[in-house]
């Protein structure tokens, strides 16, 4: 019997639909407000939300703040604006913002905040390594400047090298772990090969034979950056890395083994040694005093020295949220993070202390990079800027302005005067430290850059690695493309040069069931370039390497392996 009845939500059903609504507009808001591209010069801000009928700015509002007001407002009133009619209010035809006497001028307040005593000694011991390393540099560049004939060889050596990057190949490839992998970085000597995933374990390899040396869980979230020592090959010399190698050997037998301790005393068990039976014994502690080698980050917030062999040597807590990248001052005496708590720290390598807590961003800080004279810092942020710090006073000197969305990476050019920044706008920007402008930009990408690093020893090229699953070479002159490497499919979280050499580490989203690494051969005859690199993909990272020989070295189909 057929009924008509029509049965209606019962009242907790009722408000369970709502909430899903409320949910998915907020969803959508937030959407639209990611898409909506607003000015970001402060004054261009504010005239449009004088027009639109807002308060200009409220108590304690930032620029940055303000300009998230103005792009909420676009994207809640879309229907309703004519946005080639904001344009004209921006920038009227025929005038000029000089015209407008209707806004205060941007205040230009300078303001400090109160260090530990730490922090004079180590501006100091800054300012004493930096200058003499400055005037080397200078001289170097009156040099070639003044002697045309060692300009001339010196471009000629370079376009053999971009000749030679041209003709890079895979190698080969090797399992890297279990999750997609977020950061890797070449040791100083490039021996060593460090790769940090998902899972929160830090690998190291040896680069010229895809070989894990070690494995170590930092964290039972991920590990988000890691950095090697600078002076990582004086301090340990080639003895004792045979020594490590020689000792670790079982690792090579069974690479997903977990064992060195990690600092966390085995309360986790994640840094347990294992048995032969699976079962955990009890980590044996270092006897004797290791140097640092490497530094990492992780989604709880900490920063961990690790020594060689992989044994945790400090753990350095003050972070309030997750850390984003690491990175070692060219002195090797202290170590900068990022974090989501919207500020970079520097701390002392010797004593764990945190010497810095630097604000100045409104959103998190994503990256820190160091000048090569170790005199500057450049952070990048979420909100859309980078600032240039001078250590040796605390100032800031240069806002880095125009990129449209928030940055992921930064790094200084060997020059010391280029700096490149990219982001989630798919574009990379190279500045002009002297001039204090953007010097070129270079949309080269259709999604958002992860990675972005000078060649280590000239500047000569420049790397940019993108969730596209592409990494591009570009030249460091006149930043034409050189080479696009397209081995994978999906994103690309990292990568890294070899020192003095044209091969790069990345690691890639992709769709493997495993992590794997991989070579990549690049011929550079007569240059002296030469090195490794990686990439990993998700569900199972791939890493690709590179391998940088001259045209008479380079081995044979025969001796490529892929695992």
């Amino acid at each position: 019997m057929e009924t008509s009845e029509t049965y209606g939500l019962t009242e907790a059903s009722l408000r369970d639909k709502e909430q899903q609504e409320k949910v998915l507009k907020e969803f959508e808001l937030q959407r639209k407000i990611r898409q909506t591209v607003v000015p970001t010069d402060d004054v261009k801000v504010r005239i449009l939300l004088r027009h639109l009928g807002e308060p200009i700015t409220l108590f304690g509002e930032r620029e940055m703040e303000r300009r998230e007001r103005l792009k909420k407002l676009f994207a809640t009133r879309e229907s309703e604006l004519d946005f080639s009619a904001l344009t004209n209010v921006i920038e009227p035809p025929g005038s000029t913002l000089a015209d407008s006497d209707a806004l205060p001028p941007r205040p230009t307040e300078i303001f400090y905040t109160e260090g530990i005593p730490g922090l004079r000694a180590a501006r100091l011991a800054i300012a004493e390594y930096s200058l003499p390393r400055a005037q080397r540099r200078l001289d170097l560049a009156r040099h070639l400047y003044a002697d045309v004939e060692a300009s001339k060889s010196f471009l000629r050596r370079m376009d053999t090298a971009a000749q030679s990057m041209r003709e890079m190949s895979e190698f080969c490839s090797e399992i890297a772990g279990a999750r997609p992998l977020a950061a890797c970085q070449f040791s100083p000597d490039a021996s060593m090969l460090a790769v940090g995933d998902w899972d929160g374990c830090l690998s190291v390899f040896e680069p010229l034979t895809c070989r894990k040396l070690w494995q170590t869980r930092v964290s039972s979230n991920r590990l988000t950056g890691l950095s090697w020592h600078p002076l990582f090959s004086a301090i340990d010399g080639s003895s004792r890395r045979s020594d490590v190698r020689h000792g670790l050997s079982h690792h090579h037998n069974n690479s997903n083994d977990i064992s060195h301790d990690n600092g966390n005393n085995g309360d986790d068990g994640l840094g347990s040694r294992r048995s032969e039976g699976g079962v955990p014994a009890q980590a044996t502690p270092p006897q004797t005093p290791r140097p640092v080698a490497l530094a990492t980050g992780d989604l709880d917030g900490r920063v961990k020295l690790w020594d060689a062999a992989g044994h945790c040597l400090k753990s350095l807590e003050g972070h309030t949220a997750r850390c984003t990248g690491v990175s070692f001052h060219p002195m090797g005496a202290h170590v900068a993070s990022g974090s989501y708590d919207l500020t970079w720290r520097l701390w002392d390598v010797d004593t764990g202390v945190c010497v810095l807590e630097q604000e100045g961003h409104s959103r998190p800080v994503y990256s820190v990079a160091f000048h090569p004279d170790g005199s500057l810092a450049c952070s990048a942020g979420l909100d859309a800027y980078g600032r240039i710090w001078d250590l040796r006073t605390g100032r800031s000197l240069c806002l880095l302005e125009g990129h449209l969305q928030g940055l992921l990476c930064a790094d200084f050019a060997a020059d010391g005067w280029r700096v490149v920044t990219a982001g989630l706008d798919r574009t990379a920007r190279v500045w002009d430290l002297r001039k204090r402008k953007c010097l070129y930009t270079i949309p080269g990408h259709v999604a958002a850059i992860s990675t972005a690093k000078f060649e280590k020893e000239t500047g000569s090229f420049l790397m940019t690695s993108s969730y596209d699953g592409l990494v591009k070479i570009w030249s460091g002159r006149d930043y034409r493309l050189i080479k696009t490497l397209a081995s994978h499919e999906n994103k690309v979280f990292c990568a890294d040069f070899a020192p003095a050499a044209a091969v790069l580490a990345d690691g890639v989203v992709g769709r493997r069931g495993a992590e794997e690494v991989g070579i990549e051969e690049v011929g550079i005859e007569g240059v002296g370039i030469e090195g490794v690199g990686i990439k990993g993909e998700k569900e199972g990272d791939d890493v690709i390497m590179g391998k940088g020989l001259s045209a008479t070295q380079r081995p044979s189909s025969s001796s490529s392996s892929s695992s």
